[in-house]
């Protein structure tokens, strides 16, 4: 939807498809024409979810990375095998049968608390923090006695900030970047540590820092990055900002939003499936600028943080 916000608002016509066709009265609302049954080719396509950057990457039309990268930040354990051997962040170790060996082997090279959690999915899918073994076990078996097939992994606890860093990269070039830092989360009493993925107030934070991390995160994954590559990242108890997931060819939920204000992130992107860049868009948001949203309420910006 907020994708669909963002093109329609730069001008461009809009057709919107989603499997359950009855979602798509909201992309008319905004302007967009739905697609009930029927496929026309157009100009370009901007797939949104995972599964569906992941089938479409490669092919004419798209502003997406290769299908292997694309695949390899959708496993979340081999992204994470690949930074930290560059020295990004602490490893990542896969939970397997006999599971309560593999937890304890955790423990051992973690320490407590550590972080458990699913090897692909979005919103923190099925992550908890872990603070005793029972905890981590039972949660495992939980899953299992539902009949979910998971792959699981364990990894440090990172305590500090929750940071997100969305880019627009072009052959290899940084087009565009904005740093944020989330502040609080969609519905945040539905999963066991608060954390549901998107939020409901963010603010930008311009910290070089961060972004040299994020940076290399993507260039450690793809020497030539091209397309939108959305990283995910924490700070460690020293404050040091960790990748912990990179979105590879699609943006964060709210990016529409984001470009709603002053760059149109996500019509630059559109307009680089068939064109080379003329523009660059370095850290342009205001340090402070809040978005504030949520179901039922819309989006407001303000200048001054209205969270603390």
């Amino acid at each position: 939807m907020n994708t669909c916000r963002a093109l329609v608002a730069a001008g461009h016509d809009v057709f919107a498809q989603d499997d359950n066709e009855g979602h798509l009265v909201w992309c008319e609302a905004v302007g967009a024409s739905a697609l009930r049954g029927v496929w026309t080719y157009p100009d370009v396509i901007v797939p949104q979810p995972d599964s569906l950057v992941q089938s479409w990457a490669g092919r004419p039309n798209t502003f997406l990375p290769p299908r292997e990268t694309v695949e390899l930040c959708q496993a979340k354990n081999l992204a994470a095998t690949v930074w930290n051997v560059a020295g990004l962040r602490g490893p990542a170790i896969p939970i397997i049968d006999p599971v309560p060996d593999m937890l304890h082997l955790a423990a051992d090279e973690l320490e407590f608390p550590f972080w458990l959690r699913a090897t692909t999915g979005a919103g923190a899918n099925k992550a908890i923090k872990v603070t005793r073994l029972d905890n981590a076990y039972h949660w495992i078996r939980f899953w299992q006695t539902r009949g979910a097939e998971v792959d699981w992994i364990a990894e440090p606890y990172l305590p500090g900030r929750d940071l997100a860093w969305s880019s627009i990269w072009y052959r290899g070039d940084l087009v565009a970047c904005f740093l944020r830092e989330r502040l609080e989360y969609l519905y945040p009493h539905l999963s066991p540590e608060g954390l549901t993925g998107t939020p409901t107030i963010a603010r930008i934070v311009h910290d070089p820092a961060v972004a040299d991390v994020a940076t290399d995160a993507v260039m450690a994954i793809d020497a030539e990055p091209h397309g939108i590559f959305s990283v995910d990242l924490r700070e460690d108890e020293g404050g040091v900002a960790r990748p912990t997931e990179i979105n590879a060819g699609r943006s964060f939920t709210t990016m529409g939003l984001w470009s709603l204000y002053d760059v149109n992130f996500t019509d630059l992107a559109a307009r680089l499936a068939l064109e080379e860049p003329d523009e660059t868009h370095i850290d342009p948001l205001p340090e402070g600028l809040t978005l504030s949203r949520h179901i039922d309420c819309g989006h407001v910006f303000s200048d001054v943080p209205v969270y603390a």
